[in-house]
C-alpha cells in the first residue's frame, strides 16, 4: 500500500506538501543511484527471541550473577553511561519511573533528579544475543525533548567496539530518523530521514535485516538504508537514553520527561546460518 507523509518547510509549517514516502527517500539522498525493487526478506527466517513486556523482567546490569533477564547498563563495560559520549543520564532501574510497563508495553523514560538526569536502559546483553538475521522494534515517541537522544542498536557480547548497528537514533528538537552503524568497510555514512509529519508521535516499527553480507534498515516496512556489511560476532539489543551529551547538546527544561513507549522486540535467525546464532 502507498503511503503519504506530508512533508513541511521552514516556516513554521505555513508551506508544504505531500508525497510518497520513497518519493522523499529519493528527493533527500537516501537512495543512492537506481533503488531497484526493495529487497525481499529471505524465506526460513526461524523466531529466536519475542519480548511484548507482559512478563518483563530486570536486573541490575552491574551484577556479574545476572543472567536470562533485561539489564539496566552494560554488565561488561561494568558501566552506567558512556563518559566517551559525555553522557550525563545515569542508566538505572527506578521502579514505577525509568520503566513502567502498561496496557500498550514498556515505557522507558529519563529526566533530571535534581542535578543529576537518570535514564532508562534495556539490554539483552545476558538474554538474547545472534549473529546476522533480523530484528524488529514497535515503538512510540510519546515525547523527546531537546538534549536527549534515543537509540535502538546492538553491540557484540565479547565487549569488543566497534563494530555497532543502529537501528534508529532520535534527538530532541530535529524531527528526523538517523540509521548508522560503525566499523564496517565501506562506511557510507548516517542516513538522515525528515520525519516532521504529524505521525511522528505515532506507533512505527524499525527493523534491521542482515541478508548474506549485506544490512537493510526499514521504517514501517520501507526500506531507508540499504549498505553491505559482513556480520560475525553474536551481538545484542539495547534501547538507551543519553541526555546531556555531545550530539543531542544541553538539557534546555530541566522539568520535561523523555518518554518512548516500546510495544515488543523480535528477532529472526535465517535457517541456512543457524549455527552462528549465540543465545544466553
Amino acid at each position: 500500500m502507498e503511503r503519504w507523509i506530508n512533508v513541511f518547510g521552514n516556516d513554521n509549517g505555513r508551506s508544504g506538501k505531500r508525497m510518497l514516502f520513497t518519493d522523499l527517500l529519493r528527493e533527500t539522498g537516501n537512495f543512492t543511484g537506481d533503488p531497484g525493487p526493495d529487497p525481499q526478506p529471505e524465506p526460513g527466517l526461524i523466531p529466536t527471541f519475542h519480548e511484548d513486556f507482559h512478563n518483563f523482567r530486570i536486573a541490575d546490569g552491574q551484577d556479574k550473577k545476572a543472567r536470562e533477564v533485561w539489564l539496566d547498563s552494560w554488565q561488561r563495560w561494568g558501566v552506567r553511561r558512556l563518559k566517551g559520549n559525555d553522557d550525563d543520564g545515569d542508566k538505572r532501574y527506578e521502579e514505577g519511573f525509568t520503566h513502567r510497563v502498561g496496557q500498550e508495553g514498556l515505557d522507558l523514560q529519563a529526566t533530571a533528579q535534581g542535578n543529576k538526569f537518570v535514564a532508562g536502559m534495556i539490554s539483552t546483553e545476558v538474554l538474547h544475543a545472534q549473529v546476522g538475521g533480523a530484528w524488529e522494534i514497535r515503538f512510540r515517541i510519546n515525547n523527546i525533548p531537546k538534549g536527549y537522544h534515543l537509540a535502538f542498536w546492538t553491540l557484540p557480547t565479547d565487549g569488543s567496539w566497534p563494530p555497532e548497528i543502529d537501528f534508529l537514533e532520535v534527538i530532541g528538537g530535529d524531527q528526523h530518523y538517523y540509521f548508522n552503524d560503525h566499523g564496517f568497510m565501506g562506511g557510507r555514512g548516517i542516513t538522515k530521514i525528515p520525519m516532521n509529519d504529524e505521525r511522528f508521535h505515532d506507533w512505527r516499527t524499525i527493523r534491521f535485516e542482515s541478508l548474506k553480507d549485506r544490512g537493510i534498515w526499514r521504517v514501517d516496512g520501507n526500506v531507508v538504508r540499504d549498505r553491505p556489511i559482513h556480520l560475525d560476532k553474536p551481538m545484542y539489543f539495547l534501547a538507551t537514553w543519553e541526555v546531556n551529551s555531545k550530539w543531542p547538546g544541553p538539557v534546555q527544561d530541566k522539568s520535561a520527561i523523555a518518554s518512548v513507549t516500546i510495544d515488543y522486540v523480535k528477532a529472526w535467525r535465517h535457517a541456512a546460518i543457524g549455527e552462528l546464532v549465540g543465545s544466553r
